[in-house]
C-alpha cells in the first residue's frame, strides 16, 4: 500500500512538471522523493495532506522557480548599481550638496525679495501717510511749502500702488511656479513608480 501511494503521487506530480527544463526536473523529483521517503508518509492521502496535491505542489514549485529566476536577473543589476554608488560617492556628494545649497540660496533669495517688497510698501504707505499729515498741518505755516509736501505724499501713493499690485502679481506668479515644479516632480515619482 505504501508504494502505491508513493508512486502514484509521484506519477501524477511528474506530469505535473514534465515541461521544466531536465536538471530542475530531476532536482524536483528527488526532493519530493527524499522528502516522502524521509518523512514516512505511508498513503497517497497522507501526501497530499503533507504537501498538497500533485497540482498543488507543482503550481509552488513553477511559482519558486519563476521568483527564483526573477531574483537571480536583478541581483547582476543591483549589484552593479552598488558598485557604481560606491566609485561614484567622491564625485555624487559634492555635486548633491551643491544642488541642496543652491536649492536652499534660490529660496531664500525668494524669501528675501518678497520680504523685502512688503516692507518698501509698507514703508512707503506709512512715509505717505506721514507726508500728508505734515503737509496738512504746514499748510497754515506757508503754504507754498504745505502744497508742495502735499504734492510729494500723493505722488508717493501714486507710487506705491503700481508696486503694490507689481508685488501681488510676483506673488502670484511664485505660487504658480511651486506648483508647476510640485506637480512635475510629482508627475516623475508616478511615471517611475508605474515602470
Amino acid at each position: 500500500m505504501n508504494q502505491i501511494g508513493r508512486d502514484k503521487y509521484l506519477s501524477e506530480f511528474k506530469s505535473k512538471i514534465s515541461k521544466l527544463p531536465h536538471e530542475e526536473y530531476e532536482d524536483a523529483v528527488n526532493y519530493f522523493v527524499e522528502y516522502i521517503e524521509d518523512s514516512g508518509l505511508e498513503n497517497y492521502e497522507d501526501i497530499c495532506k503533507e504537501l498538497g496535491t500533485p497540482r498543488e505542489a507543482a503550481s509552488e514549485l513553477m511559482v519558486g522557480l519563476l521568483k527564483d529566476k526573477n531574483a537571480r536577473k536583478r541581483n547582476p543589476s543591483i549589484v552593479l548599481i552598488a558598485i557604481l554608488a560606491i566609485l561614484s560617492a567622491p564625485v555624487s556628494i559634492p555635486i548633491f550638496m551643491l544642488l541642496i545649497a543652491i536649492l536652499v540660496s534660490v529660496g531664500a533669495l525668494i524669501v528675501a525679495i518678497f520680504l523685502a517688497s512688503i516692507a518698501g510698501v509698507v514703508g512707503g504707505g506709512a512715509l505717505a501717510i506721514k507726508t500728508i499729515i505734515v503737509s496738512i498741518g504746514s499748510i497754515g505755516i506757508t503754504s507754498s511749502g504745505g502744497m508742495i509736501l502735499f504734492g510729494t505724499s500723493l505722488l508717493a501713493i501714486g507710487l506705491i500702488i503700481p508696486v503694490v499690485l507689481l508685488v501681488i502679481k510676483l506673488i502670484q506668479c511664485l505660487i504658480q511656479l511651486i506648483a508647476k515644479l510640485y506637480y512635475r516632480i510629482m508627475r516623475r515619482n508616478r511615471h517611475e513608480k508605474n515602470n
